[in-house]
């Protein structure tokens, strides 16, 4: 049976058509097969086959996912950790007689407060800051569980403050510089590779012990302890404060990484604010850098 033709008008109309039924085209979106039927089934198969050619080509919008560029960490530093307390006027007179400043103060009504210190001034980047926060219960016992102490610049000794937290003194730059934040870990691999992900650098290690530092200062170290137990929780201890370049970027790097997110980006004190936690639990939080620097 011979097989219909298409019209001419419809071939004149259509001279990409015209040329691809007639040549009987062998590519896999059209059969190497005459069509048959009648004229209208052949133009419809021949325009179906089209459109399958044109979808293979082009990705579907969906399908087109826009992807975070990796954060930068190499300007990030450590500002400042939360230490709760339980008296602020013993507190504060403890550290000043150290050589560290109070900073600000902000004392409740009700009693107890916050106070800033540290060797340089508030909201001074090049100098690592201790958050002094009055417990919720000042008469409970604060439980350091994996917090370590201070290493503080100054005549070689150890003491403890008013809280109950270790301190050692050892020669450096200021009087009054926190030289170290020391951490036990429940595994001292795992927390090292967490902590140069934000940035940080392995500059001294020893059996058990790895301290790391952001290249970029202030110089305070992190000194991170191999426990042979799991790291306890701590009432006394709360957090380290590290400021970076971009938030939502940082946040969008380190969870692709598969660390645990405490809480998104969020406009907290004048400032963009992210919470993350390391493999024992201790937590941190990014800020914008100049955020930081204006609030």
């Amino acid at each position: 049976m011979a097989q219909p033709a298409l019209p001419a008008w419809h071939l004149q109309k259509q001279p990409l058509l015209r040329a691809q039924v007639a040549a009987k085209t062998s590519s896999p979106c059209f059969p190497s097969a005459r069509f048959s039927g009648s004229a209208v089934l052949a133009t419809f198969a021949a325009q179906l086959a089209l459109r399958r050619c044109a979808k293979d080509r082009i990705p579907r919008r969906s399908e087109s996912k826009i992807q975070r560029a990796a954060a930068d960490f190499s300007q990030n530093k450590m500002l400042h950790a939360m230490l709760h307390i339980r008296d602020l006027d013993d507190s504060l007179a403890f550290y000043e007689a150290l050589g560290l400043r109070t900073l600000s103060c902000n004392r409740r009504p009700s009693g107890g407060g916050t106070a800033f210190v540290g060797a340089g001034e508030l909201r001074d980047k090049e100098n690592f800051a201790l958050e002094l926060a009055s417990a919720k219960d000042p008469e409970k016992p604060l439980q350091q569980g994996g917090f370590q102490g201070l290493v503080i610049s100054g005549d070689p000794g150890e003491t403890v403050d008013p809280n109950g937290y270790p301190m050692s003194f050892s020669e450096g730059r200021q009087k009054g510089s926190v030289l170290s934040l020391r951490l036990q870990t429940s595994n001292l691999r795992n927390a090292t590779d967490f902590y140069e992900q934000l940035g940080m650098k392995v500059i001294d290690e020893d059996a058990g012990t790895a301290s790391l530092a952001f290249a970029s200062g202030p110089q305070t170290m992190l000194t991170l302890t191999q426990t042979a137990s799991e790291v306890g929780s701590s009432t006394g201890y709360d957090h380290l404060v590290v400021s970076t370049e971009d938030v939502e970027d940082a946040t969008s790097t380190l969870e692709s990484r598969g660390v645990k997110v405490l809480m998104p980006p969020t406009k907290m004190f004048g400032m963009n604010i992210a919470g993350f936690a390391d493999c024992d639990g201790y937590k941190i939080y990014l800020v914008k850098d100049s955020a930081f620097q204006q609030n």
